[in-house]
């Protein structure tokens, strides 16, 4: 590792947290170093100052800023200088480094991991040794948010929009797996969900098994992240020891769906003997997953591993069809609101020359009686009811003086409507009649469909 030829940044002086010696308070780590409630003399934390800010690794990258930090090493912001782009480079710490084994293991698996060239996995640039006799890997450089983030800030998620993220899981995972890479600690925290194009939900897969698998004596625990996965994304077969497999990466898929579209956390216990033994009994929250994806979650999660789908191609119809279901049930339809068949029936009657048309209850149809041949007793009053007046069927005298009502009133209208039609009607035969008459006496011939 050389030393850059620019100005070196100045040493990070983050706070990370401030305690009171004199009253054990613990006040916002900016502001002024003195306690508001007693006036001592804050102790602050601080990370001690990262020297590989402003170094180059390997000639090429220069170490801007810290993205992250992890069991294995840290992330960082670094800037190609051979051909003048931003990457992402994890410096795997000194410790995993010593062992023959695991120096093998992560050439391998880097090796493997550069040729990945599907959409949802983040791209390997290359991968080597410093100066310093570390070993780093250049990545692609995603920006957005972590899937973790996103389900905090929106709760639980739409079945077609979790599927839909998990369709792209299965993706990420299928090439993977074909090149004999299993991504070991597939979760939330692990998965990016890219800020463009907004809306889209285009995710990107990280850490394809890179560190996490370098030694063959990693040992699990919440604490500390020395963990080849997350325990409640972690198969129970994996948690006992076996190799971790295709079926374990599928295992965390179904652990993701579920808790995606409840919202929760599929079990929710602190010690990781009790959460591997709960494993084995199912999820608590299983009556919260949507019937719709809840088969699919138990298949997932099925602690037999030979139970689970084998591969995450075979996946792929079963989430195309939640997510053409959802898109199906939120889209509009055309033809408007579905007609209730128990609505009400109103009609507007024709009203005297000169009046204003007002709706009208006519008598009950068959489509509005109830399975005694009653009105509807729910039926919403019409305009110009009594708002007060209680909800039931329509008084029978009621519904025939408005019968009675409106017959008188269209009665006149009715006896002019008949005249002009017999006046048309007679106007059309004479026409008939010229015509014939026209055809005998060898004119014009009537047409061949006129009878």
């Amino acid at each position: 590792m050389t030393t850059s030829t620019g100005s070196t940044p100045e040493p990070q002086t983050v706070v990370a947290a401030r305690i009171c010696p004199g009253c054990d308070a613990e006040p916002p780590a900016t502001g002024a170093p003195i306690c508001p409630a007693c006036g001592s003399r804050l102790v602050e934390l601080r990370p001690p100052a990262d020297a590989l800010i402003g170094q180059v690794v390997d000639g090429r990258f220069e170490i801007r800023d810290r993205l992250g930090e992890g069991g294995m090493g840290t992330v960082y912001r670094a800037w190609q200088r051979s051909i003048g782009r931003e990457v992402a480079i994890k410096i795997i710490d000194h410790r995993h480094v010593r062992d023959a084994m695991a120096v093998r293991r992560f050439l391998r698996e880097a090796k493997l991991s550069s040729q990945l060239s599907q959409p949802n996995t983040v791209s390997v640039f290359d991968f080597g040794q410093a100066d310093d006799g570390r070993l780093f890997i250049a990545m692609e450089l995603i920006r957005g948010r972590t899937l973790a983030d996103v389900v905090k800030d929106a709760g639980r998620l739409p079945v077609a929009r979790a599927a839909r993220i998990a369709l792209q899981l299965c993706d990420a995972l299928e090439a993977a797996h074909g090149l004999h890479i299993v991504h070991r600690d597939l979760k939330p925290s692990n998965v990016i969900v890219l800020d463009d194009p907004p809306g889209r939900d285009l995710i990107k897969v990280l850490d394809f098994g890179l560190a996490k698998s370098m030694t063959e004596d990693e040992t699990e625990s919440t604490q500390t992240g020395f963990v080849v996965g997350t325990p409640r994304y972690m198969a129970p077969e994996v948690a006992l020891g076996a190799d971790p497999s295709p079926q374990s990466d599928l295992y965390a898929v179904g652990v993701m769906l579920g808790e995606l579209t409840t919202g929760k956390k599929m079990w929710d216990l602190t010690t990781f003997s009790a959460l591997v033994a709960a494993k084995n009994r199912g999820t608590p929250i299983r009556a919260e997953i949507p019937p719709s994806v809840r088969g699919l979650v138990d298949r997932l999660i099925d602690p037999e591993p030979a139970r689970r789908p084998a591969r995450a191609a075979e996946l792929r119809p079963l989430l195309q069809a939640l997510i053409d279901a959802g898109d199906a049930a939120d889209a509009p339809s055309p033809e408007g609101p579905p007609a209730q068949a128990t609505a009400p029936m109103r009609a507007v009657v024709p009203p005297p020359d000169g009046d204003t048309p007002r709706p009208r209850v006519t008598a009950p149809t068959v489509a509005q009686r109830g399975p005694r041949g009653d009105a509807e007793a729910d039926a919403p009053p019409t305009a110009g009811d009594d708002a007060d007046a209680p909800a039931g069927p329509a008084p029978v005298a009621a519904v025939t003086a408005s019968v009675v009502l409106t017959s008188e009133r269209t009665r006149a209208r009715r006896s002019r409507v008949t005249a002009i039609a017999l006046a048309v009607a007679g106007l059309a035969v004479a026409g008939g009649v010229a015509a014939i008459a026209l055809t005998r006496g060898g004119g014009v011939a009537a047409p061949a469909d006129a009878t």
